[in-house]
């Protein structure tokens, strides 16, 4: 009754655990899908943010634009010309009296005749006010006195017409391009090229920016435009997906009310639809995988919460990211829950995955055929984990096939752009997000197994080594233990192999079931070299109590060695709650062979929770039975192990690990192809006469080596 009332508890409990599993993966795939309200580029849409969806108008709204009123404004202030003083009449006076002075000299210069050409030459050219290059000197000396005359006439007028007009700054070089055209045809076009150097020599602005003006004509400018009302009908575009938001966009969501985008009602049906459906597969994916009931709670925890923390970061900082969405490294997530829960609950977990991120970026499909593709080659290239780099060979096919995708998808959008640049930084981004995934996948694994207590294949292939301090102790201690173990490791990972169960968890753990035996190793058959059985001086209870104590005293050293709790499962279980034979048949034939109560002969258990133990426990009886019976043929062998599981199935040892009838005998089957090789009868070598020669004794026949 007591073990029926533990077992409904047991089932209770367990049940009661999956239903908050479900709880907690439902409620954060809706997180993930929802975080995108709350947080990243659509929470708070900014100048330069880029929209996943197209974002309407709820109702009709108008509004005044500032930003549309300023951008007005400021076009009509820049349309104002700058404003100037009226010609100031004082700087043509002043320039015309330096232009008399200076031609007044030029022409007294032309008239030394005492003075040779050369010096003429250098006074026309240092004119204080006038200053002349040499070429311009030159064709006024050569002109005559006539010609002079009305080159002179000619710089005079010319110089006044100019100065008439408004000379800026900004705008001297262009009176001064005008003066060509205003010379008269009568002059040769070296004279004209004189005229033109004095006049422009002597053209300065006349007229100065006038800052007040200005500005009060664009303030009446700014001050005349109207303010620019924008209005939008119920249901219209404000903003397309895809499309980079300006300022004026920015103050548009934010007058309507739309800068963090809305949530629906039918986005929140669409989002638990979407998250229900999700725990479905999974689920389905899971107890495919795993059986119907008992199942790694840990694992399955930290698988769902890695997708949930994977979801999250992706639909939070993926949209809009354009080429550095592929840089995710979201292979990683695919290859761990594989490694956690096995290539189908792997391969549904990516291909969820996959969908769930691309629905929050941009180029939906492409971007979800890209994660998906990713993660599920990823897994179904990962098989069995044995080492470290069996993740970089996962994660190198994984990125194969993204690029295949990847090229697929761009090709043709390339052919059209040419945008070379684009596509070869999404190529270094899928790249760099393979050789990221690769290297975060093992430390994923690692810090969860040391942290979580999570029992990861890295763990257990470091276990499996049997430089493992413990498996050294157990080697000089008891060696006959260790070999039993070696034994029963082959045996169960045989049959673990054939049923689809985690067959490097029960090789190691088979390797450490029985170190407790190492306290006391005498106690133990298989250490008893000289053949003395301790347990003949003791009384049965006695006994079986002893042989009970390398249980307690195994876990000690589990627990001091920090062994990952599934390996620790396998010391408690590995004899359930079943009677130590030996003992109990003494105790019965002390008992003039009445029956007596069996439960102080039983070991504390528990029972095996799981496959693995479960095979564990049939692998250490089978194992130890066909030693001590040495069958002399397979029918001998399959029908030890064929009593056994008939004789655990009875005393209710296997009812917590989900092993069904034909799996068992699948078990059955292993165990005895494994038996037969393990201890197959071997030929007897006859002695052999020996022929003496010299004094080297040496058979006389070298028989042939026999298996």
């Amino acid at each position: 009754m007591l073990r029926l009332a533990s077992d409904r508890f047991s089932h209770a409990r367990h049940n009661l655990l999956l239903v908050g599993l479900a709880v907690f993966t439902f409620g954060g795939l809706s997180l993930a899908q929802l975080i995108r309200y709350f947080l990243g580029a659509d929470a708070a849409l900014g100048a330069g943010s880029v929209t996943v969806r197209d974002i309407r108008a709820q109702t009709r709204a108008s509004y005044i634009s500032d930003i549309e009123t300023n951008r007005q404004r400021e076009l009509a202030q820049a349309a104002v010309q700058p404003i100037y003083t009226p010609a100031d009449a004082q700087v043509a006076r002043r320039q015309l009296t330096i232009a008399r002075e200076s031609l007044d000299k030029i022409a007294a210069t032309r008239g030394m005749t005492s003075t040779d050409a050369t010096e003429k030459l250098r006074q026309l050219q240092n004119i204080p006010n006038l200053p002349l290059d040499g070429l311009t000197a030159k064709i006024i000396l050569q002109a005559t006195d006539q010609r002079w005359t009305l080159m002179d006439s000619q710089c005079t007028s010319l110089l006044d017409e100019s100065l008439r007009s408004n000379i800026r700054t900004d705008n001297l070089d262009v009176v001064k391009a005008r003066v060509p055209g205003l010379i008269s045809l009568i002059f040769s076009s070296e004279e004209a090229s004189a005229i033109t150097s004095i006049v422009t020599t002597l053209l300065v602005p006349n007229t100065s920016f006038d800052t007040s003006a200005t500005n009060a004509a664009r303030r009446l400018a700014r001050d005349a435009v109207r303010p620019v009302e924008r209005t939008f009908e119920a249901g219209q575009t404000i903003i397309r997906s895809g499309e980079v938001l300006g300022p004026a966009d920015v103050e548009a969501l934010e007058r309507l009310n739309l800068q963090r985008v809305q949530i629906t009602w039918t986005d929140v049906l669409v989002v638990l639809a979407t998250s229900a459906v999700s725990l479905l597969i999974l689920s389905l994916a899971v107890l495919h995988s795993s059986g119907p009931t008992r199942v790694s709670l840990s694992r399955m925890f930290l698988s769902a919460f890695m997708l949930i923390l994977a979801l999250v970061l992706a639909r939070w900082l993926l949209p809009g990211r354009q080429s550095g969405a592929f840089l995710a490294p979201l292979i990683a997530i695919g290859m761990v829950i594989g490694t956690w829960m096995g290539g189908l609950t792997g391969v549904t977990a990516g291909m969820l995955m996959g969908a769930l991120t691309g629905m929050g970026v941009d180029r939906q499909i492409e971007s979800a055929s890209f994660y998906a593709i990713g993660a599920v080659v990823a897994v179904l290239a990962l098989r069995r984990v044995e080492r470290i780099s069996d993740f970089v060979r996962a994660a190198i096919i994984a990125l194969m096939a993204q690029l295949i995708l990847l090229l697929t998808f761009e090709l043709p959008a390339w052919q059209i752009s040419r945008d070379t640049t684009t596509l070869a930084l999404n190529i270094a981004s899928a790249l760099a997000g393979g050789v990221v995934s690769a290297a975060i996948t093992p430390l994923i694994l690692y810090v969860t197994g040391w942290a979580a207590g999570v029992t990861t294949p890295l763990l257990l292939i470091e276990l499996a080594r049997p430089t493992h301090p413990l498996l050294q102790r157990m080697i000089s201690q008891a060696p006959g233990s260790y070999h039993h173990s070696l034994m029963v490791a082959n045996l169960a990972e045989h049959a673990a192999e054939r049923l689809g169960a985690d067959s490097l968890l029960v090789r190691v753990g088979a390797y450490y079931h029985d170190i407790g035996k190492m306290t006391h190793p005498y106690f133990f058959a298989e250490n008893q070299l000289d053949g003395k059985n301790v347990h003949d001086q003791l009384d049965p209870l006695t006994s079986s109590r002893v042989l009970h104590a390398h249980v307690t005293d195994g876990l000690g050293l589990a627990a001091k060695f920090k062994l990952p709790r599934e390996v620790r499962a396998f010391i408690a279980e590995h004899h359930g709650t079943t009677r130590t034979g030996s003992s109990y048949a003494r105790a019965v034939k002390a008992n003039n062979n009445q029956a007596v109560d069996d439960s102080p002969f039983r070991y504390p258990g528990p029972r095996p929770q799981t496959r693995e133990t479960a095979l564990l426990m049939l692998a250490d009886a089978s194992e130890a039975i066909v030693r001590a019976r040495r069958p002399s043929s397979p029918e001998q062998t399959d029908q030890i192990v064929r009593s056994l599981i008939a004789e655990r199935i009875a005393d209710h040892q296997l009812d917590l690990c989900d092993l069904s009838l034909r799996e068992l005998e699948l078990v059955r089957v292993s165990f005895v192809d494994t038996l037969r090789g393990m201890y197959h009868p071997r030929v007897e070598y006859p002695e052999l006469p020996v022929t003496v020669i010299g004094e080297n004794r040496l058979p006389a026949v070298i028989p042939a080596q026999t298996a």
